[in-house]
Parts: C-alpha cells; sequence; structure tokens
C-alpha cells in the first residue's frame, strides 16, 4: 500500500525571507509544499511491535502523525507537588518500578522527585513510561468514576471505546494490519524512541538477543548432524565487575529476583557443564537462564 502525504506552509514575502530565498536560491511562491511518499508491503504476520526509520527529516514523524493521528502526541502532564512513583497510581509499587526500569530509569532517588525537577533525559524516560502503563494498566473500576466516563477511561489506555468501534475502522494504521489482527488491543506509539533509550543498555540487549537468536537458527541448521546448540542466560552473577556497582544498583537487583540473592559463578558453569555432558543429548535450541527466578518476575 501506498500513503502519499503533503505538506504544506504559507510563505510571508517579508524583507528578511526574501533576501534568505535570493541568497539560497529558494524558489518562492504563496506556499511551500512538501510531499512523502511511503510504499508499505503488504503484512501477512500479525506484528505487535513496528518501527518507522530513516534519515532525520525523510518524514518518520510525518507518517506516524497521518497513521495515528492523535495517538502520536508528545508529551504528558505531571502534577508538580507528586513525586514520579506517585502518578503511576493505577499500579502496584512493583508494577511502577518495573516499568520505569525497563525504560531506562532506574534510579530511585529519581522516582521520588517531581517531573519538574528531572533531568531531559529522565523526563523522557517517564514520558514513555506513562505511555506505556496507560496501555497496560488501564484505570480500575473507582479510578474510571472519577475519571470520567468509560469512553474517556478507554481512550487513554489506547484502546477504541465500544461506542466508537465503527469510526475505529477507519483509522489509517489498520491499514498496516493483517486481516485476523485484534484492532482493539492497546496501543501506544512513541516519537523519537532512540533518543530516550540508554544506547549501553541498548547495544548491550541487541547483543544479548542476537545471541539467542543465532542459537536457535543454528540449533536448526545443524540438528540433522545430531549436533547440539544451547544457550546459558545467567542473571547478576557475584563476580568482581558485579561487586564494582553502586550499592544501590545492587540492592535494586537483590529486590528483584526471587531468591534474594545473586547467582555464583560456580552455579552459571554447572549449567553449561550439563549442556557440554551427554545428559542433554536430546536437548537443542534451548535457552536456559540462571537467574533464580529473575525472567519470571513480575
Amino acid at each position: 500500500m501506498r500513503f502519499e502525504i503533503t505538506l504544506e506552509s504559507p510563505v510571508r514575502p517579508r524583507f528578511r525571507v526574501q533576501q534568505a530565498a535570493g541568497m539560497f536560491d529558494v524558489p518562492l511562491g504563496q506556499k511551500l509544499r512538501e510531499r512523502f511518499v511511503v510504499d508499505v508491503p503488504p503484512q501477512s504476520e500479525d506484528w505487535r511491535i513496528g518501527l518507522i526509520v530513516g534519515p532525520s527529516g525523510s518524514g518518520k514523524s510525518t507518517l506516524a502523525g497521518h497513521l495515528f493521528g492523535a495517538r502520536s502526541a508528545s508529551g504528558t502532564d505531571w502534577p508538580r507537588d507528586r513525586a514520579v512513583i506517585e502518578v503511576f497510581d493505577g499500579m502496584t509499587l512493583k508494577e511502577a518500578a518495573g516499568l520505569l526500569t525497563a525504560v531506562g530509569l532506574a534510579s530511585p532517588p529519581a522516582w521520588l522527585r517531581p517531573y519538574h525537577l528531572l533531568s531531559n533525559g529522565e523526563r523522557a524516560r517517564c514520558d514513555l513510561a506513562r505511555r506505556f502503563a496507560e496501555a497496560l494498566y488501564p484505570p480500575r473500576a473507582e479510578q474510571r468514576e472519577t475519571a470520567g466516563t468509560a469512553d474517556q477511561a478507554a481512550a487513554s489506555t489506547g484502546e477504541t471505546p465500544r461506542a466508537d468501534a465503527a469510526a475505529a475502522e477507519s483509522e489509517p494504521w489498520h491499514a498496516l494490519l493483517p486481516p485476523q489482527a485484534d484492532r482493539r488491543l492497546p496501543l501506544v506509539v512513541c516519537d523519537e524512541f532512540t533518543s530516550v533509550v540508554d544506547r549501553q543498555a541498548a547495544r548491550a540487549i541487541a547483543a544479548k538477543g542476537g545471541v539467542i537468536a543465532f542459537t536457535k537458527s543454528l540449533a536448526r541448521e545443524v540438528a540433522r548432524y545430531s549436533i547440539n546448540v544451547n544457550c546459558v542466560c545467567p542473571g547478576p552473577t557475584d563476580t568482581p565487575m558485579l561487586q564494582s556497582r553502586p550499592d544501590k544498583l545492587k540492592d535494586a537487583f537483590l529486590r528483584a529476583i526471587p531468591f534474594r540473592r545473586f547467582a555464583r559463578p560456580e552455579e552459571v558453569a554447572d549449567a553449561i557443564v550439563f549442556f557440554a555432558s551427554p545428559s542433554s543429548n536430546y536437548i537443542t535450541g534451548q535457552v536456559l537462564s540462571v537467574s533464580g527466578g529473575l525472567t519470571f518476575a513480575g
């Protein structure tokens, strides 16, 4: 499918405008126009995460605005007299802390400050967390009574209110979905997501995800030769590198691990020895998490 978007802005031929246009040979008319043409291949899989990528100025935000409308609006309202962690009142403390950590704001002291006292990077992370919170943790019944009508509550989660289901059929972004997709799932739209991601963490996550994907792919390729390929994913492990981390970070890790302790290096080694031994001869393409339950804690 093809999306064609034309942006227009009126030209006010004041002296400085005419001077700049003449200096840089910019033709002036009554309007300046810019046209974006985007071809999207048909979607056959029921996707859950999508990215609009391209160089600066290529029209990514323009396309997002065309597809998602007000849903892609940036910025959220934050009270000046409440700590950031208090604003996530539709969630448990554990849920809120986990969500803030997931978007790169893993600093409990920052959670205790009002939004306007945070740095620009911290604010961007809080905005992203709010968007996920509104979509994933809809207001509870008692909150809906104070928030307004049911339609307002549903709209705040990024879902389509029941009364507007017919109108929702015409939303442009639905054209990106395959016929079998559930159009009523919560929708989270973020502009310039990469600007709020901790790049060091993103590189580490991408590398680890690549190892897992490579493990599964290679296991499938070489299984015909009875070659086993498996992956061990250690959680926080009691090593000199971990001990060099700030105490607050280590305490946060311990609170998140159901076993309430770090892995010992020999416990990670035991998992590797198991995969290397005859005991795992019929196991391949698997990922073993040695994390004390961290991966299922929620």
